[in-house]
């Protein structure tokens, strides 16, 4: 070293105790706050999930108390019991079990139930009471299909349909969930309780994030909402950092997913 120019000896100076020096502590500082990003990326991740979480819950726990309503009052149970086979509302008696129900609803929504949850009434004969006031064609429509998905032996417990309906009109598809109301001394059910959760709920919820792909799935796996791009089941994806939340009422999952460059 002493060779060198006192030029030269300043340079090699400078690089050996300040140059050097200087980019070590730039890496190791620039993966310290690399890994505290993730980490505060995880930890925003998480809380975003909690808040999806408790408002899906409690929308399932809208539907939960409205089924239990419907199936252990006995008034309730016996209106529908007389409505079972109308075809149509032929008689006075017939609007007035109509009227019954109406009224059984009103105050189902006076809870109130979730705006974005609409509950209908499906008898033997397949006539429709709805909760609301819209338009029955949309249900109508889909009412076969939804039937055949219901297990009718499977009585007072929640049964997770999945998707359908979705038309040309624009009317947007639904989350169907039923539960079968039965009657014990005819052995059969009395009526069909179907509950409808529209997508424009589940992709106003899911449209929260600033940034990343979310999605929800069922307890099935299929696809509800959100990112199609996702899956349901967590897998290692490199250059990204993913967190999952299952919803213990119905077994749903929000999956959650951004990339480490974002």
């Amino acid at each position: 070293m002493f060779k060198f120019t006192f030029y030269k000896r300043i340079q090699l100076s400078f690089l050996l105790l300040i140059f050097i020096p200087l980019i070590a502590v730039s890496i190791i500082s620039f993966v310290l706050i690399r890994n505290t990003m993730e980490e505060k990326l995880q930890l925003s991740n998480e809380n975003v999930l909690n808040v999806m979480t408790d408002e899906l819950s409690k929308t399932i726990d809208d539907v939960t108390f409205a089924s239990h309503f419907i199936v252990n009052d006995t008034n309730v149970r016996n209106i529908l019991k007389s409505f079972a086979d109308t075809k149509r509302l032929a008689t006075y008696q017939d609007y007035v079990h109509f009227r019954q129900i109406q009224d059984v609803f009103s105050l189902i929504n006076s809870k109130p139930l979730n705006n974005n949850v609409r509950m209908y009434l499906v008898n033997r004969q397949h006539f429709v009471i709805s909760s609301g006031t819209e338009d029955l064609t949309s249900i109508n429509s889909s009412l076969d299909k939804l039937m055949e998905r219901v297990d009718l032996s499977k009585p007072e417990t929640l049964q997770w349909l999945g998707m359908a309906g979705g038309d040309s009109a624009g009317n947007g598809k639904s989350y169907y969930i039923a539960r079968v109301i039965y009657d014990s001394r005819e052995k059969r059910q009395v009526s069909v309780l179907l509950s409808a959760i529209s997508d424009t709920y589940f992709n106003k919820l899911l449209g929260t994030i600033d940034f990343g792909k979310v999605a929800l799935f069922d307890a099935n796996g299929e696809f509800i909402a959100g990112h199609s791009g996702l899956i349901p089941h967590h897998s290692e994806t490199k250059g990204s950092v993913r967190t999952d939340r299952t919803i213990l009422k119905s077994n749903w999952k929000l999956a959650y997913e951004a990339s480490e460059k974002e």
